[in-house]
């Protein structure tokens, strides 16, 4: 920037201060306030029509326009980089009690100026996970993917506005759901990425979300959702530029038991199950489809629903055979496979008793599927491995599909038990 557009704004901020109407938007949005949502409709500043006829408002666009910083700024930022707007968002950002500053007018300025000649700038995708809470402020994952507990000025900054509200849909209270994951990856500064990334940079960092919380839900049980997202940009270490510019609006009211509570003793372990998620998404096979179904389990209500989702994700692993699938004794190969993997996972279970368990858990998800639930044949089943009921069988059996997803991404993909030549039986006369 140039000591003479320098001079123009400092000019420009102390004769506009008598032209500034305050506006409603006319779009509020609830925030929490003492414990309760309360309704706000702030206004904002907004320079009067009248002003943009004066020679300080004229003389401050034209040197905009000309400048050789800002020039072509619309062909990267869209909207945002056309002359009234930037000097719009410029005096949103400097008034402070009826007054205009020209300091942060300035500032904002060298930083639009400084992005616009960067290389490569941050793309940053947010989405709150609802059902969850940590006890620390913020978690490291690996470089550029954080989790973060949102201050009270944060949750209120992210509650949408009503007009995000879908007709018909419940309206979330956000505030309630205080960590937020925060994926960023670089990109280089081209034509209009500012507003309309590249969809393959949308679904990497979808996707990174996607291992973030399935690692959350492989790291702890629990039900959990990811809710709405947005991104912005912004340069290394500087200054957010613009708004928020949402990607989606979804919302939906998930039934949550309790919260899910990451403490400080849960960091590493998130640490390490985050590592196995990536790997897994990596390789994109067996473990990863028996890992999607797992999740799909986690979050289902009923009892019926998350036993058989954790059984078709225990059937991907189990009865995989030298890569493929097995085609007979499919309650025995369930069972015997299941065992040794359990056994090795959880050491202190014994071959015998877990065999028992996977041939009576399978003998409930083929009761459920085939047999209309028949009630007796369930307890029957269930008294085999004394589950009291069809919620502890579920839950004990998702518990143990953690385990071994959990030990199979530890073990080189070609020597998994499912995938080597004679896996099972190696894994079988290995851990006796």
């Amino acid at each position: 920037m140039t000591d003479e557009l320098n001079t123009v704004v400092e000019e420009f901020c102390n004769f506009i201060e008598g032209f500034i109407n305050m506006v409603y938007p006319g779009d509020p949005k609830f925030i929490r306030h003492e414990g309760r949502l309360v309704l706000e409709d702030k206004p904002v500043p907004c320079i009067k029509e009248d002003a943009k006829k004066m020679a300080c408002y004229e003389k401050l666009y034209a040197l905009i326009a000309d400048n050789e910083d800002f020039r072509f700024a619309h062909k990267k930022a869209g909207s945002w980089g056309k002359p009234d707007v930037i000097i719009e968002e410029m005096v949103k950002r400097s008034f402070n009690n009826g007054r205009i500053d020209s300091s942060p007018a300035i500032t904002y300025l060298q930083n639009f100026s400084k992005t616009l000649s960067m290389k490569y700038l941050n793309y940053t995708i947010f989405r709150r996970i609802l059902g969850i809470d940590m006890t620390c402020d913020r978690i490291e994952l690996e470089p550029g993917v954080v989790l973060v507990r949102l201050t009270e000025k944060e949750l209120n900054d992210r509650m949408p506005n009503m007009s995000m509200m879908e007709i018909g849909m419940p309206y979330i209270d956000l505030t309630q759901h205080m960590v937020e994951m925060r994926c960023t990856v670089k990109v280089k500064n081209k034509k209009l990425y500012w507003l309309n990334p590249l969809k393959e940079i949308k679904e990497n960092l979808l996707n990174m979300c996607n291992i973030v919380f399935s690692s959350l839900i492989l790291h702890k049980a629990g039900m959990m959702e990811v809710g709405p997202y947005f991104f912005k940009i912004n340069p290394e270490g500087g200054e957010d530029l613009f708004e928020h510019f949402p990607m989606t609006y979804q919302f939906f009211l998930p039934v949550f038991p309790g919260k899910i509570f990451i403490e400080e003793e849960d960091v590493e372990l998130l640490k390490s199950s985050y590592m196995a998620v990536k790997k897994i998404f990596s390789e994109t096979g067996v473990l990863y489809s028996a890992l999607k179904r797992f999740i799909l389990g986690t979050n289902r209500v009923i009892s019926e629903d998350k036993l058989v989702d954790y059984v078709i994700a225990w059937e991907a692993l189990l009865l995989t055979v030298d890569d493929k699938p097995v085609k007979g004794e499919l309650s025995y190969r369930f069972g015997l496979n299941g065992s040794s993997i359990l056994h090795r996972a959880l050491p202190e279970i014994s071959r015998e008793e877990a065999f028992e368990f996977m041939r009576a858990l399978y003998e409930c998800r083929s009761i459920i599927v085939h047999g209309a639930g028949n009630q007796k044949n369930l307890e029957k089943a269930l008294a085999k491995v004394q589950s009291e009921n069809l919620f502890h069988m579920a839950d004990r059996g998702g518990e143990y599909l953690r385990k071994a997803i959990l030990c199979m991404s530890e073990i080189n993909e070609e020597n998994r038990p499912y995938k080597a030549r004679g896996g099972w039986e190696k894994l079988l006369w290995e851990n006796p």
